[in-house]
């Protein structure tokens, strides 16, 4: 391999090989020159840091509209990283010829990186800076990480639009909370359709974790798991780690312990100044509409307001108080009185979870007459997500993680209508997954131009 195909497979390989990218996670980027190929090192230095997963395109993406300063400081332009991204899957290595082209990768950039460090040295020596030479010699010895340019990924993936609605609650899928103005609204109903074991609790989990770190108090009703099993599902997907992984960290410490600690740390990540003060409040029990109702205005009597998101999983079990299966006449009275006097009355964001088979799903990319029963849930929702997975689609990927489509099969205000992503379902992965989708492709979706901080 020359030396010009040699950067551009290892930087391939820092974008999309895990075992690579890990055992060089302590890289600067500096010592590549100026350019795509530094900026993209870098960027997906910082994933990898952030989240331990590597590049997506949907990231790089993101990281182009959102970071202009970051990539002028590379020198380097949004379209030159996007083209050299691209061309770097030519170089893309055969799978026998894998660990091969990673040990020559590894040995170049170690090469490279002291080459760079001396080249460095020599210059501080020529102007006579002993101490920047020094310094220049010890960091390329030294494995200790280095500060990366720019800012975390976590500052910009899931900004909403500008003109962001007041009080709207992301769903943290980026592409759809920056169409409907940063997420669901006070007032607004959505509903979550999806066939068994395809993770709509877990999605709705995903949800609630993402209010959590907008400062939102969560209400979450769950009628099929216990509150406990939720509780464990909702801090993994706010720490982003899966159940062994937290276990381990627990050890010995109180699970608040190390909850608390957990949040300081992502706090410190994420540049804040502390973790959200907001609370989640998981609860259970049979109930009518009724009773949700009386225990909605209970918590408004004793927290001095509503809570800035409920979820139920599922409204199908607030049916009569009979232990049967909702009528078509029943869900849809069920779901007028979400709309109209939970959501509405009461100015709640409400999510909420109902079955649906998978051709039901497909076929409701068509029209939403061909979900059957739940067409009554439908009608009175403002917004209806469809989650679809082929048997292929369920297997794991390289990385573990099998794949899940979110539908908009409805979408009352803003047209989205007919749009899809493709994601990675993070929970997925056996026993260490957590409740999360990180988006990978995107179909038929409005592209919309700039942006601007997110005013939270």
């Amino acid at each position: 391999m020359t030396g010009d195909n040699t950067a551009y497979r290892a930087v391939y390989l820092l974008l999309h090989d895990e075992e690579f990218l890990k055992a060089h996670e302590s890289l600067d980027p500096k010592v590549l020159p100026p350019g795509p190929l530094r900026y993209l090192t870098d960027l997906a230095l910082r994933q990898w840091a952030d989240h331990h997963t590597t590049l997506t395109a949907t990231v790089v993406n993101q990281a182009t509209d959102a970071e202009g300063r970051t990539i002028r400081r590379a020198k380097t332009t949004p379209d030159a990283v996007i083209r050299v991204y691209l061309e770097l899957d030519t170089y893309a290595p055969e799978e026998d010829a894998l660990p091969y082209v990673r040990e020559v990768c590894k040995e170049w950039l170690e090469q490279f990186a002291l080459g760079a460090y001396v080249e460095k040295a020599g210059a501080a020596l020529d102007r006579g800076d002993m101490e920047k030479a020094r310094e220049a010699l010890s960091a390329g010895l030294s494995p200790v990480a280095r500060e990366r340019e720019g800012v975390r990924l976590s500052e910009f993936v899931g900004r909403p639009l500008p003109k962001v609605a007041p009080g709207a609650v992301p769903t943290g899928l980026y592409e759809l909370d920056r169409l409907w103005g940063g997420g669901i609204r006070p007032g607004e109903l959505g509903l979550l359709l999806g066939p068994t074991n395809v993770g709509k609790s877990m999605v709705a989990v995903s949800f609630a974790a993402r209010a959590f770190w907008k400062g939102r108090d969560v209400l979450y009703y769950t009628f099929e798991l216990t509150p406990e099993q939720i509780m464990e599902r909702m801090i993994c997907a706010i720490l982003e780690v899966g159940p062994k992984t937290l276990k381990k960290r627990i050890g010995d410490a109180s699970p608040e312990a190390v909850w608390r600690q957990a949040l300081d740390r992502i706090a410190r990540q994420r540049r804040r100044a502390a973790p959200p003060t907001s609370d989640i409040d998981v609860r259970t029990g049979m109930m009518t509409i009724r009773d949700l109702i009386h225990e909605l205005d209970e918590y408004s009597r004793e927290n001095g307001k509503m809570p800035g998101l409920l979820l139920l999983d599922s409204a199908d079990e607030l049916a009569t108080g009979h232990k049967k299966q909702a009528t078509w006449e029943e869900l849809r009275d069920i779901f007028t009185a979400l709309r109209s006097e939970v959501a509405h009355e009461r100015r709640l964001p409400v999510w909420t979870t109902g079955q649906a088979t998978k051709e039901a799903v497909d076929k409701a990319t068509i029209s939403l007459k061909h979900v059957g029963a739940s067409f009554a849930k439908a009608q009175k929702s403002h917004y209806v997500l469809g989650l679809s997975q082929s048997g292929k689609e369920a297997e794991q990927d390289a990385l573990g993680d099998p794949m899940v489509n979110v539908y908009v099969l409805k979408d009352t205000l803003h047209g989205t209508r007919g749009g899809w992503l493709r994601c990675t379902a993070k929970f997925g992965r056996g026993g260490d997954g957590y409740a999360g989708l990180e988006t990978n492709e995107v179909y038929k979706l409005p592209v919309l131009m700039g942006g601007e901080e997110d005013p939270e």
